[in-house]
Order: structure tokens, then C-alpha cells, then sequence
């Protein structure tokens, strides 16, 4: 735990010496978080990352996120892990699904779905995960026409 000032006195150059050597190398640079990282992503992004892997987006606001982030940066993620199974079978499924292609994608990119590689321990049943994965084939055909 560290606060975003904190965090930016200390750790956001090394970040930045990290970021800027991969690219330099012709590496996009993409990271992985399940935490509240709202109040530094927009640093994150400014010194080079480009795509940010989280499994619990929810818990920073899809809307929240949709606004100060789209198109700033690839969102890879599943719908929530810790909100599937409370969002009231398949149509909340569904909802959500439209609700992050809405806030995170762009027709140019911005948001790869996914699921969660480790669905028994979360509590995803396999027909949970075929909705959404269902839906997100929907989703990008309503957009792609494929």
C-alpha cells in the first residue's frame, strides 16, 4: 500500500526506465493488476504502457474507468471475477459484457474480453463463462460484421 504521491516519487521513474527499455526493444508493455490502481493508471499510461490486464475492474467503475481511460490504453479482462456469479444469471451476464465493451472498446481497439484461467476457484460455473464468451462473439460481430 502507498499512496499515489508516494508511488509517483518513487516508483513511477523506475516504471518509466522499465517502460521506455522495452519499447526501445520494440515491446509494448502491458501489466497486470486486480487492485484499485485508478488514481495512478493515468501516470502508468503517460510513461508508455499500453495495455493493463485486470480480473476485478469493477471495483474502479467501468463508467469510471470508460471516461478517464478509453482509448488511452488495451483493457484486457473478463467480466469481473468477483461479480460474475452475483450478476443474476444470463442476462446479467449479458448486460455487463455490453456494458464493458461500451466504456473500454473503441471500434479502433481498447479492450480484449477474456475469461479467467481459474474459473473453479472464483466459483464460475462453465455455463457462465459460454455466456460471456457467447456475448462478447456477439458483440464484436454487431461491430466487425463477422
Amino acid at each position: 500500500m502507498i499512496s499515489p504521491d508516494s508511488w509517483r516519487a518513487i516508483w513511477k521513474p523506475e516504471y518509466k526506465r522499465v517502460f521506455d527499455a522495452a519499447h526501445k526493444e520494440g515491446f509494448d508493455v502491458w501489466m497486470h493488476s486486480c487492485g484499485y490502481i485508478s488514481d495512478i493508471l493515468g501516470d502508468l499510461i503517460e510513461i508508455g504502457l499500453n495495455g493493463v490486464h485486470m480480473d476485478q475492474q469493477d471495483n474502479m467503475g467501468l463508467e469510471e474507468l470508460g471516461r478517464n481511460f478509453r482509448g488511452k490504453v488495451t483493457f484486457y479482462s473478463p467480466v469481473d471475477i468477483q461479480l460474475m456469479m452475483k450478476l443474476g444469471g444470463a442476462d446479467g451476464i449479458r448486460s455487463y459484457c455490453r456494458k464493458m465493451s461500451v466504456n473500454l472498446g473503441t471500434k479502433e481497439g481498447g479492450f480484449i474480453p477474456r475469461w479467467y484461467t481459474d474459473p473453479v476457484s472464483v466459483g464460475h460455473t462453465k455455463e457462465c463463462i459460454d455466456v460471456m464468451c457467447e456475448e462478447f462473439l456477439a458483440i464484436s460481430r454487431e461491430i466487425y460484421g463477422k
